[in-house]
């Protein structure tokens, strides 16, 4: 994340060069950077740091203080958002069922950054065009979701889509398939057995 600050003379719109300016990054009312500078000879301060993985999300202001001899102090505030990274690890049992095989779906959601998990995250499972499952992923981050793939269902492709979405991070998801085959029965019947 970075920030530019511009100081200017208010009556004249020049650029107010060596002017004290501090800036407070803050969440809630916590102060989770400050940053102290003079302006340059274009009027700005700026600077850049980097939101770790293991940063909080939420709300974070950014409160802008500048002073310079001769001029009332002034003040500004902003705010950013941080959002984490879902990710969604996702495995079918069988690539390949026939009718009368169980398939199973598991699922795993952890934070795309860190790598830990994400308890109570809302999960999405749809299989195929119809069946979809609503859930929400326990407290080791996982889901596992089986049925039996039945009598009547057509043979083909059969894509899985899963998508996963908690408080303070952006969705994710993942596609997959599996494909059903049916089974031949063969029959036959000899004329003479000798």
């Amino acid at each position: 994340q970075n920030f530019t600050v511009k100081i200017l003379d208010p009556a004249t719109s020049e650029n107010v060069v060596g002017a004290y300016v501090v800036v407070k990054i803050m969440q809630g009312n916590t102060t989770v950077n400050e940053y102290n500078g003079s302006s340059d000879n274009l009027g700005q301060y700026s600077q850049s740091w980097k939101i770790l993985p293991n940063t909080s999300s939420g709300i974070y202001d950014v409160v802008v203080a500048a002073s310079a001899d001769g001029y009332q102090p002034a003040s500004l505030t902003g705010s950013f958002e941080v959002q984490r990274q879902l990710l969604v690890e996702a495995s079918l049992l069988k690539r390949l069922v026939v009718p009368g095989d169980q398939q199973t779906v598991d699922v795993k959601v952890v934070d795309a950054n860190t790598k830990e998990i994400v308890p109570g995250a809302d999960v999405v499972a749809k299989i195929g065009q119809k069946k979809g499952y609503n859930i929400t992923s326990n407290s080791s981050g996982a889901y596992s979701h089986s049925w039996n793939i039945s009598s009547d269902i057509p043979a083909g492709k059969y894509n899985v889509m899963v998508k996963a979405s908690a408080d303070g991070y952006q969705p994710a998801s993942l596609k997959g398939s599996f494909e059903v085959q049916r089974q031949l029965l063969v029959e036959t019947a000899l004329s003479n057995d000798l």
